[in-house]
């Protein structure tokens, strides 16, 4: 994992989790530099991808190298844990492990739900399709991925090790629920697209383990839509939910 960071160590943090095939530099770019007000926002490379050149894409791992940063620098409080898609897989185990007090937690499309071993097959499978295609062409490979940043996310897709593409796939269909606390769960906010496959498995496994949660459906739109298509809307949404939450 490389670790970059943006604003004052001393003000309160915010910590960022990009999702397949973006970096910890794009969230930034995208979403972090928008959030109102003076935060130090932590926006990591997860394995893999960015300038992290680790060919194993491992959730756990990802969130104690994390983890270890956080408290080796004293911060044992975060204002804002976000992490879209792929990112919530390493978020769910950061929250696990502990030790670090988060005051709102939102998720953003992450694949809370087990798909089942032939849907795992299946999803790396697809991801192998797509991967080829983007080492063959990246451009029309771009074409075929619907934000603005398609042309970077083509060319992290190529990048990546043959290894990494089928077990990132494996993973995101494997599901990243955890059993947390209470208190935890009632920081947290679960968002979904309507049109997104996560949505249909998703949505009743937060509501079921994690009841005291807040879910939010975006009508019409797809997977991390809303955060991709008006960064600046989302941005204002996540300060306004910083301020909501109780401290």
């Amino acid at each position: 994992m490389i670790i970059h960071t943006h604003g004052d160590p001393k003000s309160p943090a915010i910590v960022l989790l990009h999702p397949m095939l973006l970096s910890g530099r794009i969230m930034y770019e995208m979403l972090g530099q928008k959030i109102p007000g003076s935060y130090f926002i932590i926006s990591p490379d997860q394995a893999g991808h960015g300038e992290d050149r680790d060919e194993a894409f491992s959730p756990s791992r990802d969130a104690a190298e994390l983890r270890q940063y956080l408290l080796s620098r004293g911060i044992t409080r975060v204002e804002l844990l976000y992490a879209a898609s792929m990112g919530g897989l390493t978020a769910m185990q950061l929250l696990k492990l502990g030790g670090i007090r988060f005051r709102a937690v939102h998720l953003d499309g992450i694949p809370l739900a087990d798909s089942g071993p032939a849907r795992r097959i299946m999803a790396s499978l697809r991801m192998l399709v797509f991967w080829k295609k983007a080492r063959k062409d990246p451009d029309a490979a771009a074409r075929l991925i619907p934000y603005e940043f398609g042309r970077r996310m083509a060319d992290q897709l190529a990048g990546l090790p043959r290894r990494s593409v089928w077990r990132i796939g494996t993973l995101c269909a494997s599901g990243c629920a955890v059993p947390l606390e209470e208190k935890t769960c009632g920081r947290m906010t679960f968002e979904w697209g309507e049109k997104e496959i996560n949505l249909a498995e998703g949505k009743p496994l937060a509501e079921k383990l994690y009841p005291q949660a807040r879910i939010i459906v975006r009508e019409g739109l797809g997977h991390c839509s809303y955060m991709s298509q008006d960064p600046g809307a989302f941005a204002q949404e996540l300060a306004n939910e910083i301020g909501s939450v109780p401290d």
